[in-house]
């Protein structure tokens, strides 16, 4: 009766143990698959400040792109093969990055100021705020990357 007792004790504690490992792996695909958009999102935002110096297009110059605080998100646009910003958040729904995205993500791309205590540089750099929230488990999740991006092509 005794060792039927401790081996109920056993079984249950590693029962315990294995769901909670389970539900921390899940979180961490989840996790990784948040710093995945969210640095996406910053190489979208790169992609777009640098070409306008390829095509011209003044939505894309530096000083029109980032005169905005957001809520923005990027979208693909196929006719012109670049990258465009739009306002709002972006939902990515379960599966598209793969067979193992089992929830929907939300991403959202948001510049700022900075105060480099020079007037003349604070025009030319902009920081930039990905991002990427889920809900799983019951609880709410985000990642969020910054970086400063700067005109480095900037008019004489």
């Amino acid at each position: 009766m005794l060792a039927s007792g401790i081996l109920i004790l056993v079984v249950a504690s590693v029962v315990s143990l294995s769901r909670f490992v389970i539900k921390g792996y899940a979180v961490t695909i989840s996790r990784t698959q948040a710093l995945y958009l969210a640095q996406e999102g910053q190489e979208i935002v790169r992609d777009i400040r640098d070409t306008y110096w390829i095509d011209g297009n003044p939505d894309t110059d530096f000083t029109n792109l980032f005169n905005f605080n957001g809520p923005y998100f990027a979208n693909w646009n196929p006719v012109t093969g670049s990258w465009v910003l739009l306002a709002g958040s972006e939902t990515i729904p379960p599966g598209t990055l793969g067979p193992y995205q089992l929830i929907q993500f939300e991403r959202i791309i948001q510049f700022s100021d900075v105060d480099l205590g020079d007037s003349r540089l604070n025009s030319e750099v902009r920081r930039v705020t990905v991002t990427v929230s889920w809900t799983e488990g019951g609880k709410s999740w985000d990642v969020t990357t910054e970086t400063f991006l700067t005109n480095w092509k900037p008019e004489a």
